[in-house]
């Protein structure tokens, strides 16, 4: 009989819309020839109550806990006051905590997605796994040196989140028996902040699903294309930078050119930023079919931590991609062979320049990010190893 796992997740992981979704879910399909899942999931919505699970679900049961917005918001400000990391206050919940412990008897390890759930492992008997996908304390740093020294409300309340998210993260996984990340670089830094045994933290990396991904050599026309949600501050404040300090000077030299913006977005962002030549698509059936008119891929990244999956879809795609340095972190390949690393926005709008003009090197960059791909870039490939890592963990 399989081993059972309790996966709890802080968002409903349906549909697979955002980086964080995709990744637990693509965690969790790996595992049913091993293992029978049990998935407990706090949901902000009522129309995530009623979400209908697709077909081939690896999960065997699901239960679903409400969790309003308005008592998060409240969490959150009692968390300001009492010095709780808000990344955990947000999803505070007496009801999930009930249901974790009425779950928790039938199953024989606990798989925490993210620490905003790692809270509720405390009691669990059995072995415990914390997927904690990226080092999420970079993110704010990262976003407090990019703002300088000019003092803010949000500059203040990042920097109390820095620090209190660390010493969050930090405590709660040394409770865990694995903790997996998508990344040797974040995976360095928690080591180096945590001091936790490195046998105990591992890495699997992001991968492509080669058959919803295409590849599409013949590309023509001047249209860029941005991959991913806005309702992540990271992608906002790629896109918004992107328009305002690279897109205007590419442009100058080429009227033509136009950007795409494919993944949900707030109706303010795109009021604010939406006009004949910045196109916002929101959420798409097909990825593939929603680029297909499209040339470059554009990653201009400049806070966050983890794996951009954006850079693999473009690789895959057969979209040459522009990317930050930050973009390109836990990237296989090499600037200038599989992708092309620009550090400022004069970099950036002329390196793409360039590109719109040389079919033969975009053809060049496509393809070579194309084999790579291939080669190694499945999620069956990045992921064979995390059952085994399991079973070691069960007594």
């Amino acid at each position: 009989m399989p081993h059972r796992i309790l996966v709890l997740t802080p968002r409903f992981p349906f549909p697979l819309y955002g980086g964080d979704v995709l990744r637990i879910y693509r965690l969790c399909e790996a595992l049913p020839h091993h293992f029978q899942l049990t998935l407990l999931s706090i949901c902000q919505t009522r129309a995530e109550m009623e979400t209908p699970l697709p077909e081939g679900s690896p999960f065997s049961e699901v239960h679903r806990i409400y969790l309003p917005k308005w008592r998060s918001y409240i969490n959150t400000l009692l968390a300001l006051v009492t010095g709780q990391s808000m990344q955990t206050a947000y999803y505070e919940s007496r009801e999930f905590a009930r249901a974790v412990s009425r779950l928790q008897g039938t199953h024989d390890l606990l798989l925490c997605h993210l620490a905003r759930t790692a809270p509720y492992a405390k009691d669990f008997k059995g072995p415990k796994a914390l997927e904690l996908t990226d080092f999420i304390p970079l993110t704010y740093a990262r976003s407090n040196k990019l703002k300088g020294k000019n003092l803010s409300m949000r500059r203040l309340i990042y920097t109390l989140e820095q620090r209190r998210v660390e010493k969050a993260q930090n405590e709660l996984a040394r409770d865990f028996d694995l903790v997996t990340f998508v990344s040797e670089v974040d995976r360095a830094m928690f080591l180096a902040s945590s001091g936790m045994p490195e046998g105990k933290v591992v890495t699997f990396s992001n991968g492509v699903d080669l058959q919803e991904r295409p590849f599409s050599e013949v590309r023509a026309g001047k249209t860029l294309v941005f991959i991913g949600t806005l309702k992540a501050m990271p992608n906002a404040d790629a896109v918004s930078h992107f328009i305002v300090d690279v897109l205007p000077a590419i442009r100058r030299h080429d009227p033509e050119v136009k950007l795409r913006v494919i993944g949900a977005v707030d109706e303010k962002f795109k009021a604010r930023f939406e006009s004949p030549h910045v196109q916002f698509t929101g959420p798409v059936p097909d990825l593939a079919r929603a680029a297909e008119d499209c040339v470059i891929g554009i990653c201009p990244v400049r806070i966050g931590a983890g794996m951009q999956n954006k850079m693999l879809d473009y690789m895959a795609l057969g979209l040459p991609a522009v990317t930050s340095r930050v973009g390109a972190e836990g990237l296989d390949g090499s600037d200038g062979s599989t992708f092309v690393v620009a550090s400022t926005p004069e970099e950036f709008a002329d390196t793409i320049l360039s590109l719109l003009q040389d079919e033969g090197r975009r053809r060049e960059l496509a393809q070579s990010a194309r084999m790579m791909i291939e080669a190694n870039s499945s999620w069956s490939a990045r992921l064979a190893g995390l059952p085994g890592r399991l079973l070691d963990i069960l007594p």
